[in-house]
């Protein structure tokens, strides 16, 4: 099972829809084949045809332009995740939110962005992944 594959299967299990999988189209990992495999994991893909000037943050744009549900919840594609993460992100109601691992660090902390624009820690578990990750929750309104 791929990343890819193994993130889908966590966000239908929480019934978090409708998902959608954003790649680029340029560079020496794009071709034809490699988009036609991430096809069949997923067929709901929105393309940046000019990724690498505009980089992932006009293709996190990209996808939200494509979207019309007011909840998003932004997921990069490499990153390993416990299932439960989904469950903690979705039940929260913050204006927005992001779960980030220090290198070498194995301590989670989810940080919610209260009324101030304060960074708060909700809550911190130990995660086995050694390498920095975000997930995202936005309010595309």
């Amino acid at each position: 099972m791929t990343i890819l594959e193994r993130q889908i299967s966590i966000l239908n299990e929480y019934h978090v829809n409708p998902i959608k999988v954003v790649i680029g189209k340029e560079g020496t990992c794009w071709d034809k084949t490699i988009i036609e495999q991430i096809r069949e994991i997923h067929n709901d893909l929105v393309i940046n045809d000019d990724n690498l000037n505009t980089g992932p943050a006009y293709s996190c744009k990209l996808a939200m332009n494509s979207m019309e549900h007011e909840h998003t919840l932004i997921i990069d594609g490499d990153v390993v995740f416990e299932p439960t993460v989904i469950f903690e992100l979705s039940g929260k109601d913050y204006a927005s939110c992001y779960l980030e691992l220090a290198e070498q660090i194995p301590i989670v902390s989810k940080r919610f962005l209260d009324d101030d624009s304060d960074f708060k820690i909700i809550k911190g578990f130990t995660e086995q992944i050694a390498k920095w990750v975000e997930l995202c929750k936005a309010f595309n309104k």
